[in-house]
């Protein structure tokens, strides 16, 4: 009778222990002061300067060759980490804008409300973020035939500032569409110091003073600073750019001077 008592006691200490440790575990699972979510993902973002201090640029044809080669190791070079990129700015919605990069490519870059208030469609920004996921999509063209395309979503970004580098090649001078005297130039590739490409498939309309044009000539190099917007309808499979640059600072002309000032400053080109 003794033993008996004895496990039925021990049995009934064991059970009120499992249940006060059970109560502790789900206390601790979920922050009850914010209407029961879990904040495990939100405690584990990092801060604007955190992702800059480890950023590094985002070069969309060296991700698509990456994933192509070897999924693996692309994700594990590229999912949690954080990149530094020029988005312009298609489409707004509530806590995203997404850019639709061409080659069947959007990056969507989730961000603060007060940052999106910020932003105008067409308008080229600088963002930091960690890039979450890399996922398919099905959807339509601008026509409404059926596709897919790569969605790359960074979900902690921050909105840096407009304004972007560039350097470019007079091609010719002319008016834009408010009848602004503007320098209209090719974009120009610049490698370890040296220029090694021009493309010749999309032009700029770069909006200087008119002292400043008067200096100018077809063929020269010019390295400048600007707000850059994208002035055509863009599509998600295709679309022909021509871009617009205001605010612009014209900061050096012919090689030798650019090559000087990017060794000097480090900035990023577009």
């Amino acid at each position: 009778m003794k033993k008996l008592l004895a496990l039925i006691l021990t049995a009934a200490l064991t059970l009120s222990l499992v249940a006060c440790g059970g109560g502790s575990g789900d206390a601790t699972s979920t922050d009850t002061s914010n209407g029961g979510e879990d904040n495990t993902q939100a405690s584990d973002s990092m801060t604007k300067e955190e992702m800059l201090a480890n950023a590094t640029l985002l070069d969309l044809s060296e991700l698509g060759a990456a994933f192509k080669e070897n999924k693996i190791r692309a994700e594990e070079n590229y999912i949690g980490n954080s990149f530094k990129t020029l988005c312009f700015v298609d489409k707004i919605e509530g806590d995203y804008f997404e850019y639709y990069a061409g080659n069947l490519t959007i990056i969507r870059v989730y961000a603060s409300k007060d940052e999106l208030k910020e932003l105008n469609t067409k308008e080229g920004v600088n963002i930091v973020g960690t890039i979450d996921s890399i996922e398919m999509e099905s959807g339509q063209d601008a026509i409404g035939m059926p596709l897919e395309w790569k969605v790359i979503k960074m979900v902690n970004a921050y909105c840096l500032d407009k304004t972007i580098y560039g350097v470019f090649i007079v091609n010719k001078f002319g008016l834009n569409e408010d009848g602004k005297e503007v320098c209209i130039a090719n974009s120009v590739k610049v490698e370890n110091e040296n220029v090694v490409d021009t493309d010749k498939n999309t032009m700029y309309k770069i909006a200087l003073d008119s002292e400043t044009l008067s200096t100018l000539n077809v063929k020269d190099f010019i390295l400048v600073s600007g707000v850059l917007s994208r002035t055509n309808e863009a599509f998600i499979d295709q679309f022909t750019a021509s871009f617009e640059l205001e605010n612009v600072s014209l900061i050096g002309i012919g090689q030798d001077e650019i090559i000087s000032y990017i060794e000097q400053t480090d900035v990023s080109l577009i």
